[in-house]
């Protein structure tokens, strides 16, 4: 019997109930027909109630609700030029229980995350009711269908994920998954529903870069099947929302690609493989060509003391022009590790004549992290963080990294943590700093394994990311 002080973790359990409404055996065609339908075109329509229910009464509840507004809805809509999380779910929860109890869990889980005097059980009161409500919702195709319920699924996954591991993502977002398969929700949907894809789609590129697996939405079924004109043509001058977006569907391609030549790289799979590299190599281009002014720094300072600010400055307009920057970094720098090869040798070779561009792709992520100190910025960035401090070879760069990542866990109660660590054991820095009883701030020399930046690149092709690198490392 649940209480409303029990805590249910999103696990494998839940994911199964979400999945109640998933459309088990459906082929990729008949997928293809779903997402190509009219109804799925505009997505589900938004199921907003005319008479909604009175504002919360509650001081506890619109302290968390003030909270979520002010705060935390607008690190959803980082890619959302409408802020949908921000101006259209506050009001929407009126109305439905289920997203009200979502909203109120996530800002006081978030709370509880920054202001550890502060007891847990209200956070895990409000989800393990949201939680309840949730499954009954979509345990019936009917109440499933409303953007409140997608909003819903997002809101507790990301409660969950502030303060658990990274390893756990896939499984946070199963249910989210089975629920866009089953409603047909895609990058063209509009409105909250829109809003909701899109941040799922976010979410689940930073979950398979933690897992150095594919997307669990295949990029095929992101987009209507028309739209491929529309992305990397030039009909038109995107937005800078439709910029971001579309950089985040390109790193999930480049990524996806590049687990399939990890996985099955051979003279057969050679040729098809290098013609996909090829076609996303055009894409890139037409992506950079498109790429709206909005993205030119305002503003490039010199790097100061090499120890302290070993990086060079660029300010950027917005919190969603320098994260949607750091995206379209990992892209290139992941589409230089996913070009097929036919020997290993040839791999090798090829990565040291791009060494250096790897190397300034992964300090420009790294660098606009550490001097664009928003909280929009940095709860979107942590994943990429992760992946382009697996190339960082310097060890004031690697030290002005991992101040940002702490500084991310105190102002945010972000899970940085675990990246963290798994940073220290890549670089080879977690043994002797044990063995010496020190911490990372006490270093001031390279104390690791020396090695090339073309090695550190052959690393990350072998190992994939650096959070599947630390459980391969304590497996042996």
């Amino acid at each position: 019997m649940l209480t409303d002080s029990s805590f249910i973790n999103e696990n494998q359990t839940i994911a199964d109930q979400y999945a109640v409404t998933s459309q088990q055996g459906t082929s990729p065609e008949t997928q293809r027909s779903m997402l190509d339908s009219p109804l799925s075109l505009n997505g589900p329509q938004s199921l907003v109630d005319e008479n909604p229910h009175d504002p919360v009464i509650s001081a506890e509840d619109a302290f968390y609700m003030e909270r979520y507004c002010y705060i935390l809805g607008s690190w959803f809509d980082v890619f959302d030029s409408a802020k949908h999380f921000s101006r259209v779910v506050p009001h929407l929860s009126l109305s439905h229980p289920v997203l009200r109890l979502s909203v109120l869990a996530w800002a006081a889980k978030q709370y509880y995350l920054t202001n550890l005097t502060q007891s847990v059980d209200t956070s895990l009161a409000y989800y393990d009711r949201a939680l309840r409500m949730l499954t009954a919702s979509i345990n019936d195709i009917s109440t499933s269908s409303p953007p409140a319920v997608f909003a819903s699924c997002l809101l507790l996954a990301i409660s969950e994920l502030m303060g658990d591991s990274y390893q756990d993502w896939q499984l946070h977002l199963e249910g989210t998954y089975s629920l866009v398969m089953t409603h047909g929700w895609h990058g063209r949907s509009v409105g909250l529903g829109g809003a909701c894809f899109w941040i799922y789609a976010r979410m689940d590129v930073l979950s398979s870069l933690s897992t150095a697996e594919c997307s669990r939405l295949s990029t095929e079924l992101w987009m209507p099947f028309d739209d491929e004109l529309h992305i990397y043509g030039l009909l038109n001058t995107p937005t800078v929302e439709d910029w971001s977006n579309q950089t985040v569907f390109l790193l999930a391609e480049i990524h996806n690609l590049l687990c399939k030549v990890r996985a099955g790289e051979s003279d057969e799979t050679y040729n098809p493989f290098l013609e996909t590299w090829n076609a996303l190599k055009e894409k890139i281009r037409l992506h950079k060509q498109r790429q709206p002014i909005q993205f030119k720094p305002l503003a490039v300072l010199e790097a100061g003391d090499a120890k302290d600010n070993p990086f060079p400055t660029k300010r950027y307009l917005s919190e969603s022009v320098s994260l949607a920057t750091q995206f379209w970094n990992v892209a290139q720098l992941l589409f230089i590790l996913a070009r097929p090869e036919r020997s290993r040798r040839e791999r090798s070779d090829r990565y040291r004549t791009e060494a250096k561009t790897f190397m300034t792709l992964a300090k420009r992520t790294v660098a606009i992290s550490v001097h664009n100190r928003h909280e929009i910025n940095w709860v979107g960035a942590t994943q990429l963080l992760s992946v382009t401090g697996m190339a960082i070879v310097d060890w004031a760069e690697r030290k002005a990294l991992l101040k940002c990542l702490k500084d991310v866990h105190l102002r945010t109660g972000w899970n940085t943590l675990e990246v963290i660590d798994a940073l220290l054991a890549w670089w080879g820095w977690s043994t002797p700093l044990n063995e010496r009883g020190q911490s990372w701030t006490d270093v001031h020399q390279e104390i690791g394994p020396y090695a090339s930046v073309s090695e550190w690149m052959l690393r990350m092709f072998d190992c994939g990311v650096v959070m599947k690198a630390a459980r391969l490392s304590n497996q042996t």
